[in-house]
C-alpha cells in the first residue's frame, strides 16, 4: 500500500507542473494505492458494517493463477485490515460485491478455471471476515460474465450479467435470483437477435427491479441505452431505449424521489467525440430531461451517487496518449446543472469505476491508477472526498 498525497500547484508556475493542470484547474493527486508489481485492479466497492469499506477486483501480483479475485477490507482511514484471494490456475475476476443480511458479502464475478464454458458466473458468499461460505458457478457452453449483484429484503439476491449461452442471439442480459445458500429461485434472459450487455440492476422500493445496459437489437443507433422494469418474479413490465444514431451507453443509475437518474456516455449528442451523458426519467422510463458534459474529446460517465442537494457523477476523461485517462468528479444539481468539476490523478492513467456514499458526507471512489501503456502495472486506487470534492485521503 502506498499513500498518494495532495499536490497543489498553480497552473501558471514552472513547466514541470503543467502535467498536473487541466485548463485553469489543478489536478488533484490523492487517495491510496493497493497492489504490487503487476496489474491489480478495483472494480467495485461496498460499505462494511463497521463503517469501513470493502473493494473487490482482480490481482496478477498475488494468488494462484494468472488473475485471481481479490477482496480487500479497509478501515475508515483507508488502512488495510485484511485481504483475501479466490481463484485457481487461470483467470478469476471480481466484478461486484454487496453486503448481505448477516453483514457478510455476496461477490459476483467470472471464472475460466471452472464451469461449463469459456467463462462462467462465479458467485461467492463470504462471512464478515472474508472467508468463503460457499462458491458456485453458473453458465453454459459459451461465455457468461457478471455486472452487478443486489441484495433483496427476503434474504435473497439477484445477479445481473451477460450470457451468450442462453437467450435469443449473440449476447443477452441474464438475471438470476438466488437464496442465501446459492440455490436458484428464477433466471431469465432478455435480448434480441443482436448484442445486449448488462450494466447494472436496482432493487426498487415496493418490489421489482430496474435493469439497465446497452442494446444493438433495439433503438436508433449501433448501440443504445436499454432500460426495462421487472416485477418481483422477473417478468417485464416496461421497456425503453435511449440514444441517437451513434453509440450511446448507460453505465449506472440511482433511484430518486422524482424518478431514476442514469449516467453513461453518448456519441449522438454533446460537444463531439464521446460525452458524459446524464438523464432523468420517471418510474416508467419516460424521459424528463437530459444533459451532456464534455470538451470535445472522449469523456465517459461511469457511476453516480446522491450528494446533498444533487449528485456526484464519477467520469473518466481522456487526456492524451501518454497519460491516458483522468478521473473527473462532476457535481450536478437536481436538474443536471453543473455546480463544479474536479480532476484527480497524476501523470498516469487514473480511471474511476464506482462511487458510493460513506459516513459524514464523505464519498469513496474506487478505480485504478498506473501507466497508460501496454504491459505496465496498474494498481487499485481508492479515494475519499468530502461533499465539496476535497480529498479526505
Amino acid at each position: 500500500m502506498r499513500f498518494r498525497y495532495l499536490i497543489m500547484f498553480l497552473c501558471f508556475m514552472v513547466s514541470a507542473v503543467t502535467s498536473f493542470c487541466y485548463g485553469a484547474e489543478e489536478k488533484i493527486l490523492c487517495g491510496m494505492e493497493f497492489g504490487g508489481k503487476k496489474s491489480d485492479t478495483a472494480t467495485a466497492v461496498e460499505l462494511a458494517s463497521d463503517g469501513g469499506y470493502v473493494f473487490t477486483g482482480s490481482t496478477e501480483t498475488f494468488g494462484a493463477g494468472k488473475k485471481d479475485i481479490w477482496v480487500v477490507k479497509l478501515d475508515t482511514a483507508g488502512r488495510k485490515q485484511w485481504a483475501k484471494l479466490y481463484g485457481d490456475t487461470r483467470n478469476e475476476v471480481g466484478e461486484s460485491i454487496v453486503r448481505f443480511s448477516d453483514n457478510g458479502y455476496i461477490l459476483a464475478g467470472h471464472t475460466d478455471s471452472h464451469g461449463a464454458g469459456a467463462t462462467d458466473l462465479f458467485i461467492i458468499r463470504l462471512d464478515i471476515d472474508g472467508n468463503n461460505v460457499w462458491v458456485k458457478t453458473f453458465g453454459g457452453e459459451c461465455a457468461e460474465t457478471a455486472a452487478e449483484v443486489v441484495a433483496v429484503d427476503d434474504d435473497s439476491f439477484v445477479v445481473a450479467g451477460t450470457t451468450c449461452s442462453y437467450g435469443q442471439g449473440g449476447n443477452d442480459i441474464w438475471l438470476l435470483k438466488m437464496d442465501g445458500e446459492g440455490n436458484n429461485i428464477w433466471s431469465y434472459s432478455y435480448g434480441g437477435e443482436k448484442e445486449e450487455e448488462a450494466a447494472g440492476i436496482m432493487a426498487m422500493k415496493g418490489g421489482g427491479y430496474v435493469v439497465f445496459g446497452t442494446s444493438d437489437s433495439r433503438g436508433d443507433g449501433s448501440k443504445d441505452g436499454w432500460v426495462f422494469g421487472l416485477d418481483s418474479e422477473g417478468k417485464k413490465t416496461w421497456d425503453k431505449t435511449f440514444g441517437g444514431k451513434s453509440e450511446d451507453m448507460i453505465a449506472d443509475a440511482v433511484a430518486t424521489e422524482a424518478g431514476i437518474l442514469f449516467v453513461g456516455s453518448t456519441e449522438s449528442k454533446g460537444n463531439g467525440g464521446s460525452d458524459v451523458w446524464v438523464f432523468r426519467t420517471d418510474m416508467k422510463g419516460d424521459i424528463l430531461w437530459e444533459k451532456t458534459y464534455g470538451d470535445g474529446g472522449d469523456e465517459t460517465g461511469v457511476s453516480v451517487v446522491p450528494a446533498g442537494d444533487g449528485y456526484y457523477v464519477a467520469s473518466k476523461w481522456f487526456s492524451d496518449i501518454k497519460t491516458g485517462e483522468d478521473m473527473v468528479l462532476i457535481k450536478i444539481d437536481g436538474d443536471g446543472g453543473e455546480q463544479w468539476r474536479r480532476t484527480y490523478g497524476g501523470a498516469q492513467s487514473d480511471v474511476p469505476v464506482m462511487i458510493i456514499e460513506a459516513e459524514n458526507d464523505r464519498f469513496i471512489v474506487a478505480g485504478t491508477i498506473g501507466e497508460y501503456a501496454k504491459d505496465k502495472a496498474m494498481n487499485a486506487w481508492i479515494v475519499k472526498v468530502d461533499r465539496d470534492g476535497k480529498c479526505s485521503w
